[in-house]
């Protein structure tokens, strides 16, 4: 490494480069004397050296692990709201984060460890699973972007384990059955527009909040309601297929002359309350005795169920749901209650058959009891050579008996052969 000092007026700078085909940098030292200057110069000559071998960290990351935690995370939620999240995501973000900070004792970027997230989370138990699992992810994305920025070397959360929420989550949702959409129908008024548009293309509430009538075309030969991404979920645009009747009922209510940009449903979407109450007067339990919820958000789990139950392929119902992973569509919007499961039954094979008494198949009887003996003859028995009517074999046997040959009692001596008289 080669250095010198230059003079640019009244005070110095410093001149370097590690070998003669890289270029010259060159650093100001803010220094009027010539002997403060040269100290200067040999320390920072020093610790780029010890840089470049790879001794010390860069520069950078010394820098940011002097600056406040706290403040690393405003710039992180800057820069997610500069990425035009949505802001309830970006709340929540924010407000996890500084709970971390201030519950784990975090003031520098040092101080973050596994360990002490861990004893955290394991004093946190009556929180719910899926709470300290959202947890986790918004530090690990934090620190991530903490690492790719150059503020941190690592990520010091990766080897947290998560937690198994299967089982575990306190909102559990179902699906409306026909009979409870069609009383929600009765009761619900204008409304209803707004939950049959849920149940039939599975919007979510804000995308719902958030449609206009530029995204919605109404007057071709098919209906489509486009999703922009700016207000989807997964940040993709996508069209869906709107009923014909859903269709004809949505240009009813479309303004002749209105800008496009107006929102479809403004004033209409119903708020816990008012949505309670339409389900309170469609005789609808909010929490069934399984404890499941039926809130707006089931339209969706409604719509999976359905199209799932109809023999949709499932690889169709991925994309209409706008699912990345197959695990949500199956497990979370399936509603087990309403698996028809009974309907196998019907495809399994029949093994009773009318007039069988115990239930058996005749074809099944010869196999069940080939082990068996013969079946018995008829026994004739003679009394003073008159010949009686002979025994017919009746019930059930479990042995067939060979003919039986006639006794008569002697004595205490037991059984012998009848002699026929003449």
């Amino acid at each position: 490494m080669k250095c010198s000092l230059i003079k640019r007026g009244r005070l110095y700078s410093m001149r370097f480069r590690f070998s003669p085909g890289e270029p010259i940098e060159t650093i100001p030292l803010g220094l009027s004397d010539k002997q403060s200057a040269e100290k200067r110069m040999k320390d920072i000559a020093a610790q780029r050296q010890r840089e470049h071998m790879g001794i010390l960290p860069p520069a950078p990351l010394v820098a940011a692990a002097r600056k406040p935690l706290l403040q690393h995370v405003e710039d992180y939620i800057n820069d997610l709201t500069t990425a035009k999240r949505s802001h309830g995501y970006v709340y929540l973000v924010e407000l996890h984060l500084k709970h971390l900070c201030k519950e784990c004792g975090w003031t520098f970027s040092k101080d973050v460890s596994a360990d002490a997230f861990e004893r955290w989370r394991t004093a946190k138990r009556d929180r719910s699973a899926k709470t300290l699992h959202d947890y986790l992810n918004d530090a690990n994305a934090f620190f991530r972007w903490m690492e790719s920025h150059g503020r941190m070397e690592t990520n010091p959360l990766k080897v947290v384990s998560r937690i198994e929420l299967r089982g575990k989550e306190k909102v559990q949702r179902r699906a409306f059955t026909e009979d409870e959409l069609k009383r929600l129908r009765d009761v619900s008024g204008r409304r209803w527009l707004v939950y049959w548009m849920a149940v039939t293309t599975g919007l979510r509430r804000g995308e719902l909040n958030a449609l206009e009538w530029g995204d919605l075309q109404l007057d071709g030969a098919r209906c489509l309601v486009r999703v922009r991404a700016s207000i989807s979920k997964n940040k993709r645009s996508v069209e869906l297929p709107v009923g014909d009747d859903l269709g004809a009922a949505l240009r009813q209510i479309r303004p002749s002359d209105g800008p496009l940009d107006g929102k479809v449903f403004k004033g209409w979407i119903p708020k816990m309350k008012r949505f309670s109450k339409d389900l309170a007067a469609a005789g609808i339990p909010y929490v069934n005795e399984q404890g499941q919820r039926a809130d707006f958000h089931a339209f969706r789990t409604t719509l999976a169920t359905n199209l799932l139950n109809a023999g949709v392929a499932f690889r169709v119902v991925m994309e209409f749901m706008r699912h990345s992973d197959p695990k949500l569509t199956t497990k979370t919007y399936y509603c087990a209650g309403q698996i028809p499961l009974r309907d196998v039954l019907s495809k399994l094979p029949i093994f009773t058959s009318e007039g069988s008494a115990v239930g058996l198949s005749p074809r099944l009887s010869p196999v069940l009891v080939k082990s068996g003996q013969n079946v018995s003859r008829p026994v004739k028995v003679e009394n003073q050579g008159a010949l009686l009517k002979p025994l017919a074999n009746k019930g059930i046997c479990h042995g067939l008996s060979l003919p039986v040959t006639p006794c008569q009692m002697v004595g205490d001596t037991g059984f012998e052969p009848v002699t026929p008289s003449v």
